[in-house]
């Protein structure tokens, strides 16, 4: 890139801010008028039309149409689509799912316990009589907290 390109370029630039920095925003209105709802005159809107249940739509609306198309789609639609009690349940898993991911974060902890008695040999009793028996009883605890300090585990 040369100079003379680079200096009609910053000068292209320096021209655009200087416009933008004029322009005018006087008669623009930024605050809009929020409107309080006993004021709409929702009662109004609806004073012609008479609603009866004959006049609500049929649950197969769109065959009036005869399109074979669009009677594809929705069948399908329909078949692949769940009841609510299937819904329900999938988001009783995915929030079971998110529970679990979550508990992961949480601190344990581990309490062990344990004995085990064992014979020993005539080699390894003091006495050389092998009848002497080792009892060795133990018993741990542990506790764990993963502190995220840096925000990985998030």
């Amino acid at each position: 890139m040369n100079s003379k390109t680079l200096r009609s370029g910053l000068s292209l630039v320096l021209l655009a801010m200087t416009l933008a920095g004029c322009a005018s925003y006087s008669g623009l209105d930024t605050e809009g008028v929020s409107l309080e709802a006993k004021n709409l005159k929702a009662g109004q809107s609806l004073s012609g039309v008479t609603l009866s249940p004959a006049a609500w739509p049929k649950s197969d609306w769109w065959k009036s149409l005869g399109d074979p198309q669009l009677d594809g789609l929705i069948r399908e639609a329909l078949l692949d689509s769940p009841d609510m009690q299937i819904a329900a349940a999938r988001a009783h898993q995915a929030s079971a799912a998110a529970y679990a991911a979550d508990a992961e974060r949480m601190p344990t902890l581990d309490a062990k316990r344990g004995a085990s008695r064992s014979r020993l040999a005539r080699d390894q009793d003091p006495q050389g009589q092998g009848d002497a028996y080792s009892t060795v009883r133990n018993i741990g605890a542990s506790f764990n907290y993963n502190f995220d300090l840096w925000g990985g585990q998030r």
